[in-house]
């Protein structure tokens, strides 16, 4: 594949490390930070960062606020706010601040919410191929046999055409496709791609 790497993985992930390392620190040392001082590092992040969405980067700054703020009500705002953003970053977040024992409990149940809610929504792909143009993907399907599943093909962030074994999934789902094609010889380097951005199958 062109790029099998996923646009969390390249783009939002560094954001994500710097704010589960924030969180973390925050609520470790038992120290409520100051929101300025994470909001800055956020924006900086964002700099460097400049794949990422408008919306995102604006999203993911207004959690770091609020989830920094002395008001309970404040960081369960912060927790909500996960909900619009990409859903592996959203449950990682919100992992972490569940998993964290001195924060408050109202906020820990929502936190745990937000983990238990991405995990059962349909946003995973099995991804089998990555190509350039849809005529690539529409070729590669020709020459597999993925049944009992019937391949799809999605226009992905990066603007590569995805073909899939079917998409809106469920992550256990995907991932049991995933093997199926891994085990079949179809495509060894296959993976899960978990996103909200993909929009409708192309391959009708």
């Amino acid at each position: 594949m062109p790029d099998n790497k996923s646009w969390v993985e390249i783009v939002m992930m560094p954001l994500a490390v710097t704010l589960v390392g924030t969180v973390g620190t925050y609520f470790l040392t038992q120290q409520q930070l100051r929101s300025s001082e994470i909001a800055s590092q956020a924006q900086i992040e964002s700099s460097e960062n400049l794949a990422r969405s408008d919306q995102q980067i604006k999203v993911l700054e207004i959690f770091s606020e609020k989830i920094t703020s002395d008001n309970v009500r404040e960081r369960e705002l912060a927790v909500r706010i996960l909900q619009s953003v990409d859903p592996v970053l959203a449950e990682r977040l919100a992992k972490a601040i569940a998993e964290t024992e001195t924060e408050n409990v109202s906020v820990r149940k929502l936190a745990q919410k937000i983990v238990d809610s991405e995990a059962s929504k349909g946003y995973s792909f099995p991804v089998i191929g990555s190509f350039e143009t849809m005529p690539e993907a529409i070729d590669f399907i020709k020459t597999i046999n993925p049944a009992p599943y019937t391949p799809e093909i999605y226009l992905s962030d990066n603007n590569y055409y995805a073909v899939t074994l079917g998409g809106y999934l469920r992550k256990e789902e995907a991932a049991t496709r995933v093997r199926f094609a891994q085990q079949q010889g179809i495509a060894p380097d296959a993976f899960v791609k978990n996103t909200r951005t993909w929009g409708e199958n192309l391959y009708k």
